[in-house]
């Protein structure tokens, strides 16, 4: 029997926030890895370290202060060091390692540790602002690049990958070989075409709930259609924001859930808001997981223009979009489907039947276990290196 390998997952933040890592970490499991974590914890609930699922859990506890930037930069210094100190501790063959945070001490032990190492590109921190030109987002930007042009593997989760691979440049476009892994559920919960119920309009809004996330055009909306209720699931930082929530009959906030509940909040809606602020290159290119989760929920969606969430909702008729900020079309499209609910159901079938041809996980997980054998070093694997950069689905290389 094969000995097993060693693998190593780095995300800054909770590791199972999202399904990045624990999707990789079961894939590199079931391909005879063992799995190590490492993560961040700011709450001080978290032990050292823990098992689960077989995987071994290191967790950093660290506490910021938000908005300020000495806190900030001195946070990413305790992790790098943290992080440098286990990868020189331990025998890793693979390190697969998320955004900008967590990639630069990777790089930097690179030299004096053999491992392929994979860059997952969650978001680009310097496409997150409205200003790129900045001298912070300038900066992000020359290390992302930096990074990337240094790793074995690219795993991108972005949408429009002709923007994404314009951002890296050509020289990491055609050298570093890269795969397209969108953010779709690990595993499908619906499993067949529930129909929505169609008294009244429910919108589900999951995440961190903020004004750039167009929480004042869902203020309006609520204040306007008295028929129209919303479930907040997830939390805002914004006290004078939740005051107001808060005060509104038909908005009812949840706070954080665990994925199984937060799932049954969303089959229980018509609608899935995806109104993010598309000032941002980031928010214009990702392919967010609450799409996905919708579609897999046989939900329609409404998404912000511009945006790759719009760009799908008009390819395959599974939503509606909206100019950013706009509570005045907002309200004008939900009053449309309130007096014609026949187009929710229709856009609730489509969007079931859109995930399961295109955006399962076996179909993105397909180029994933692809990165991995290629770096593995299996003969039998062909990898062409500027596979996906020029896509926009997540198609199988």
């Amino acid at each position: 029997m094969t000995s097993k390998r060693n693998a190593l997952l780095i995300r800054m933040g909770p590791y199972d926030i999202t399904q990045a890592i624990p999707r990789a970490a079961a894939t590199l499991q079931e391909m005879n890895y063992n799995v190590t974590v490492l993560s961040s914890d700011q709450t001080g609930d978290k032990p050292d370290c823990e098992n689960i699922n077989g995987w071994q859990i290191f967790w950093l506890r660290h506490y910021r202060k938000p908005g300020n930037i000495l806190s900030f930069i001195w946070a990413w210094i305790c992790w790098w060091v943290w992080v440098l100190r286990k990868i020189f501790k331990g025998h890793y063959c693979l390190i697969q390692a998320s955004n900008l945070e967590s990639i630069v001490p990777c790089v930097l032990a690179k030299p004096f540790r053999r491992f392929k190492l994979i860059f997952d590109i969650r978001d680009p921190w310097g496409m997150n602002h409205p200003n790129p030109r900045s001298l912070l987002m300038q900066t992000f930007k020359a290390l992302e690049r930096w990074s990337a042009a240094r790793v074995d593997g690219i795993v991108l989760s972005q949408g429009i990958l002709d923007r994404t691979g314009a951002y890296f440049g050509r020289k990491v476009r055609l050298r570093v070989p890269s795969v397209q892994v969108l953010n779709v559920p690990e595993k499908d919960m619906a499993g067949g075409y529930y129909p929505p119920n169609l008294n009244g309009i429910r919108i589900n809004f999951s995440g961190h709930i903020s004004y750039a996330r167009n929480a004042q055009a869902i203020i309006d909306l609520v204040k306007k259609i008295p028929e129209v209720q919303v479930d907040v699931v997830g939390e805002t930082r914004d006290k004078k924001l939740q005051s107001v929530l808060e005060s509104l009959d038909n908005i009812r906030l949840y706070g954080r859930l665990r994925f199984n509940k937060a799932m049954e909040l969303l089959q229980q809606a018509n609608l899935i808001s995806i109104m993010y602020d598309t000032n941002t290159e980031v928010a214009i290119v990702s392919s967010a997981n609450k799409m996905f989760e919708a579609m897999m929920m046989s939900r329609p969606y409404i998404a912000t223009e511009k945006g790759f969430p719009g760009i799908i909702a008009k390819r395959y008729d599974i939503g509606w979009v909206v100019p950013y900020g706009d509570s005045k079309a907002l309200i004008e499209l939900v009053s449309e489907l309130l007096s014609d609910p026949r187009k929710i159901k229709y856009a609730a079938k489509k969007s079931r039947e859109t995930y399961e041809v295109n955006f399962t996980w076996d179909k993105q997980k397909a180029n994933l276990v692809l990165l991995y054998r290629y770096l593995a070093g299996e003969k039998k694997v062909t990898f062409y290196s500027h596979a996906g950069w020029n896509k926009m689905l997540g198609t199988t290389f």
